[in-house]
């Protein structure tokens, strides 16, 4: 790859470039030193080798590259680390050109999350401001803005996803917030309660996370999931995880939700 690049406030980039020139140029601090790095002269090879490579080549040797990020229709979501705070931008205008144009934004977050709805503060890096965007999932469109989605209560959002018209396209639901996912299970009885029973369906197959500090985890968690939705017959394909703390496991439960809960009334706490 044809890639010259310099750390050091006196040492220019050369001008003496052939096909398509790639600068970036950003100061940052270290102790009392000032250093401005500054990239250029990256030609046709530039598009055969991943961003990955890329990166490998343009931030310090050793350092861990940011190797996955998610994406949320047109907008990547990186989760940089402390070492890679001096290289954002660069990291950014890189998965940036790499991803175009499916990736317009590159954000990453700067916050931790503290809030029950798990909103979270986001710096955009690269590309548009906009956060608001459409990802099409199952063949079911949403219009969400980054900044501020998962804030409607998840009985809600069950109702509003099986009562629209596109309710049998879903096939697979997860539950991943694993402190008290298995609390709203219960607004899966009756999804289908005023739809004919005579009507196929495609009934979905729930993935839900959870914790345990049980003996036995999978027990115990097969056993709260049965109590929520109020039925015994449910055949659970269970595993651990990780292990999250001494005698803590985290385990994901799948299991096809049972016709008879679908079909069934309501809990009487919902």
């Amino acid at each position: 790859m044809a890639l010259k690049y310099s750390v050091s406030p006196s040492i220019p980039c050369s001008d003496s470039t052939v096909g398509k020139v790639y600068h970036w140029s950003h100061l940052y601090g270290r102790g009392t030193e000032c250093f401005e790095l500054k990239v250029c002269n990256v030609d046709e090879a530039f598009y055969f080798h991943s961003y990955v490579q890329i990166l490998e080549t343009l931030l310090p040797k050793g350092m861990i590259i940011p190797s996955a990020f998610e994406t949320v229709g047109h907008i990547a979501h990186l989760n940089l680390r402390e070492e890679h705070q001096p290289f954002k931008y660069l990291i950014a205008k890189v998965v940036l050109d790499k991803n175009k144009p499916k990736i317009q934004t590159v954000v990453n977050k700067i916050d931790a999350i503290h809030n029950d709805y798990r909103t979270m503060q986001l710096e955009v890096l690269a590309g548009n401001n906009s956060l608001v965007t459409m990802l099409v999932e199952n063949g079911l469109r949403f219009n969400v803005d980054l900044a501020t989605v998962f804030n409607m209560d998840g009985r809600r959002f069950i109702d509003a996803m099986f009562a629209s018209q596109k309710a049998h396209k879903i096939t697979q639901v997860v539950l991943n917030l694993p402190n008290d996912a298995t609390e709203f299970l219960d607004a899966f009885r009756g999804i289908y309660r005023d739809r004919p029973e005579d009507v196929k369906f495609t009934f979905p197959k729930i993935h839900v996370y959870g914790f345990s500090k049980a003996r036995d985890p999978e027990f115990d968690f097969h056993e709260r999931i049965r109590i929520a939705l109020a039925e015994v017959a449910v055949n659970v394909e269970m595993r651990r995880v990780r292990l999250v703390a001494p005698g803590k496991w985290m385990l994901c439960a799948s299991f096809v939700l049972p016709e008879s809960v679908s079909f069934a009334r309501r809990s009487p706490n919902t």
